[in-house]
């Protein structure tokens, strides 16, 4: 579940159950008729298992005080949250070398180009002699643009025979508090990962 409140369409102080079900059925274009529609809260675990490493979710409040949590998907979700000297970190945690929907593009002379997510991938520099020019077309495309996210940042493009080299995507972090959030000394990370040397004998 990507997204468990609107703060824009809130008119009560409580999130019900069935907001919550209505919100993740809505999420993933659920119907009454569909064998995954979820009823129950139960029926949504298997999907949240799946989709988020990290999920938290409370009814009315999330305290949290110098702690780290890292994982490739953190999601949570409450009226109130309170973070003091907290850590949340997905960096690298994304797709891998040669992954994802927005995966770097390799090409002839140019290393392999940064993958992409909400923004486009950077672009492969030439190899030795080479010029720039010859490599801007090896920008990614994204495929996260003004939408909530859905998926992992992707990996970049590898240059070497065997598709590795390539660093990879961020994670998703996803934090939603429709009444009051206060993040004191709290950090978000969700960097990509530079690409790696390899060496053939």
């Amino acid at each position: 579940m990507y997204k468990c409140i609107d703060p824009e369409e809130i008119h009560t102080a409580n999130i019900t159950r069935q907001e919550i079900l209505d919100y993740y059925n809505e999420q993933y274009g659920l119907v009454e008729k569909d064998r995954d529609y979820a009823r129950y809260v139960p029926d949504m675990v298997d999907r949240v298992l799946q989709e988020w490493n990290i999920y938290f979710l409370s009814h009315y409040s999330i305290f949290s005080e110098a702690s780290t949590i890292t994982g490739p998907r953190v999601g949570t979700c409450s009226k109130y949250i309170f973070s003091f000297n907290m850590i949340i970190d997905s960096s690298k945690k994304g797709c891998k070398s040669n992954q994802g929907l927005g995966k770097g593009i390799h090409k002839e002379g140019c290393s392999g180009s940064g993958g992409a997510h909400g923004g486009f991938g950077g672009i492969g520099s030439p190899e030795r002699g080479g010029s720039i020019d010859g490599c801007t077309d090896t920008v990614s495309e994204p495929y996260y643009f003004g939408e909530e996210a859905r998926y992992e940042g992707s990996g970049g493009a590898a240059g070497d025979k065997d598709r590795e080299t390539g660093g990879s995507g961020g994670g998703i972090i996803w934090i939603t508090a429709p009444e009051f959030m206060y993040p004191r000394g709290m950090q978000v990370y969700a960097e990509g990962g530079p690409g790696r040397e390899k060496n053939y004998d």
